[in-house]
């Protein structure tokens, strides 16, 4: 099942591609993007009234928002590993990993509970196969701009390098 229509992933490549930081990170418009594409597909894809689209999207808001938060301290981490550390930092560093790892889990537990709360079982189970399929949807698109972006990047030093 395609989640992210045509239309949709023409209108998410073209305003998330300049949104990205050299470090790859996204900013704020790009995560309004996503979370206004989101709530346009959850519309078109899910058959919820007005109201619980509107609980569902403010439940999302936040779960992204901390999930967005985890996932930069979980690359803070993996940064300080790929840097290299003293023996006594890795005893630090693992924990560190753990809590970050633990806290996503976390988050994810309780998308999935208040999701459970809201809708009955069966619009549930078509919100987690829709919201499962529109971030991998997203994240492939993600990292189909940021591969571009290396080569394009790639490319430009090799010219001035010339």
């Amino acid at each position: 099942m395609r989640i992210i229509s045509s239309s949709a992933f023409l209108l998410l490549s073209f305003l998330l591609a300049p949104l990205f930081s050299q470090s790859g990170r996204m900013d704020e418009e790009a995560m309004e993007t996503i979370r206004f594409i989101r709530l346009a597909e959850t519309k078109k894809n899910l058959n919820f009234d007005e109201d619980t689209l509107l609980k569902l999207n403010a439940m999302l808001d936040t779960y992204e928002e901390k999930r967005f938060e985890l996932m930069r301290q979980q690359l803070r981490v993996h940064h300080a590993i790929r840097q290299g550390f003293m023996e006594e930092a890795a005893v630090e560093l693992l924990q560190e990993l753990r809590r970050v790892r633990d806290a996503i889990s976390a988050n994810d537990t309780a998308l999935w509970n208040d999701a459970e709360k809201l809708l009955k079982p069966h619009e549930a189970l078509a919100f987690y196969q829709f919201y499962s399929e529109f971030q991998s949807d997203v994240r492939r698109r993600v990292r189909a701009l940021q591969d571009e972006r290396r080569l394009n990047n790639r490319k430009q030093n090799f010219r001035r390098k010339q």
